[in-house]
């Protein structure tokens, strides 16, 4: 063991004089009395005094001692394994993620790292500083540098975990830039080292890792649970879930089970039965047009070790109206394709009377082209003259030809057989670089457009009326297909939920400690370290006064 001041040990020559005033005995003074009678009656019984009498007056001189050494031993501060003689300077990063709040027993793995760090920092000088981090997706100092054990124990209990995956990668990052304002700071990781796969701290400044790693665990948990109406029928909600099991997990006599709810309605009940590590995935078509919550839980024959992802939920925005506007002469065949369809407002306008609503989804303008810098969120564009967004409109058109290719399985084609469609004569456009064809006649495009952008459009080559029989009977399914594609209420619902790396609660220590870790020699909570030894010393010290004024009361006494 060493010592911050050694010179301290000079003051054990004080032991000298102490053995020097227990050797000296002070002489009775003599006093007449009238009688020797009690004396003589007491004088046999000290004579036959026991042994641990007559060696109490020298435990006293030995507990004299030992309350100097004390003196000495704090004033020479003595450093225990691990610590080093100058200030020390000690950044904390502690890993928040979820696989953090895994249960082992009554206590969880963010906890167990609590006790490691407030044992830490029970133990740090008062000439030591310290700084503290959580490794969330964002990281957060929780305290910044002091060397007020206080504040830093503050710090520790703000601790909490999240519900998804840490970023140890910034963490590090922060922890280097904030090591470099003070000299010689190390960096200290606390983590379960259930990291993702993408962690990469090898080219990161040196640190210690202090692996919290939990024993095999239990765990069966949803890593992704989504859902979104369908784009071909807006009425059906398409629910995806996907659920893992932790390597440690054993079967049981009573299988786990996944209970889905539709508005509070048990809705189906899916046995959870794994194949070795391979997740289970299951899609479900719900049929509902008004606001939906869709709920998912694990129901299983006992409690695993991560609650997070036994359950999740989604909520569904109804089915709304489309606005549709037709820009065109009065047309009786496309007002009633457009009339037919569900859930949709039409009515149509004249050209010369065109304006950008926000409030419209869709306009279908037949033979004529939009104003000038015109960008609704969506148009159907038939044979549209001049240039536009669309692209130029050659001069000239070409002879009676067919269609030759198409894209079948695009969604906006679905069920649209364009196999024996014929027509007369059809335009030419030189197309933008963002245009997508859809179907070509031998080279030339015919339907083509940009339904994937932010304003979507979309341009047939040839008019209705020049069309044959057989695309008067497929072009409502195209415009159908349309209308779905555009269901305000189709985007992508999906529920927050840790993910696949924490779920399996797997550590990877390999991912967490390179060559230049250190061994951490800290002991767990609860042990006698828990306490500075100064204070331990202290308390001693206070022992022994106590017993010492005891022993000294008696030897006057008796």
């Amino acid at each position: 063991m060493s010592f911050l001041w050694p010179y301290a040990w000079i003051f054990s020559a004080l032991a000298i004089p102490i053995v020097l005033f227990y050797l000296i005995r002070t002489l009775p003074k003599r006093r007449p009395v009238s009688t020797l009678l009690f004396w003589d009656q007491i004088q046999p019984q000290l004579r036959s005094s026991p042994l641990w009498r007559k060696l109490r007056r020298l435990f006293s001189l030995l507990l004299q001692l030992a309350f100097l050494f004390l003196l000495i031993l704090l004033l020479a501060r003595p450093l225990l394994p691990g610590q080093q003689r100058e200030p020390q300077t000690v950044i904390y990063v502690v890993d928040t993620s979820a696989s953090m709040s895994a249960s082992h027993g009554d206590r969880t793995t963010l906890q167990k790292t609590q006790d490691l760090l407030e044992n830490r920092i029970a133990n740090l000088r008062a000439s030591d500083e310290a700084l503290i981090i959580a490794a969330d997706q964002t990281p957060q100092v929780l305290q910044r540098w002091t060397p007020n054990r206080r504040l830093l124990l503050e710090g520790v209990r703000q601790l909490r975990a999240s519900s998804g995956e840490s970023n140890l990668d910034k963490a590090l990052d922060l922890a280097g830039s904030l090591a470099r304002q003070r000299d010689d700071a190390r960096i200290v990781v606390l983590s379960d080292a259930v990291l993702p796969e993408s962690s990469s701290t090898g080219d990161r400044p040196p640190y210690e890792s202090l692996s919290i790693a939990p024993p095999a665990s239990r765990n069966r948990g949803l890593v992704e649970f989504s859902a979104r109406r369908s784009r071909l029928d807006p009425e059906i909600i398409l629910v995806r879930a996907r659920i893992v099991q932790s390597a440690g997990t054993s079967p049981s006599s009573e299988e786990a089970k996944l209970e889905l709810k539709v508005n509070d309605r048990l809705t189906d009940v899916l046995p959870l039965t794994f194949d070795e590590d391979e997740p289970i995935e299951k899609t479900w078509r719900i049929p509902e047009t008004s606001m939906a919550r869709i709920e998912a839980k694990i129901v299983g024959p006992g409690p695993d070790s991560l609650f997070l992802d036994d359950s999740a939920s989604v909520d569904i925005d109804p089915v709304e109206t489309l606005s549709i506007r037709l820009v065109s002469a009065p047309n009786p065949f496309l007002e009633a394709i457009l009339s037919s369809l569900e859930l949709v407002d039409v009515a149509r306008i004249r050209p010369d009377n065109v304006t950008e609503d926000p409030e419209v989804d869709l306009y279908l303008f037949n033979e004529v082209s939009p104003p000038t810098d015109f960008l609704p969120r969506a148009m159907v564009l038939i044979q549209p003259s001049g240039e536009g967004v669309w692209g130029e409109r050659l001069p000239g058109e070409s002879e009676e030809s067919l269609v030759t290719d198409w894209q079948e399985e695009n969604d906006l084609l679905r069920h649209v057989d364009l196999d024996q469609v014929v027509f007369p004569q059809f335009s030419r456009f030189s197309l933008p670089p963002s245009a997508e064809v859809l179907a070509s006649s031998f080279d030339d495009p015919v339907l083509f457009g940009d339904w994937d952008s932010r304003e979507k459009w979309l341009v047939t080559a040839f008019g209705l009326e020049q069309s044959d029989l057989v695309y008067r009977t497929v072009f409502p399914i195209l415009v159908g297909n349309l209308v779905r594609s555009l269901a305000l209420s189709s985007d992508l619902s999906r529920s927050d939920l840790p993910g696949e790396t924490e779920s399996r609660l797997q550590p990877f220590p390999e991912r967490l400690a390179p060559k230049e870790a250190l061994e951490d020699n800290a002991k767990p909570s609860g042990s006698f370290l828990s306490f500075p030894l100064r204070s331990w010393l202290i308390i001693i010290a206070v022992c022994w006064l106590i017993l010492e004024w005891r022993l000294f009361h008696r030897r006057i006494t008796e």
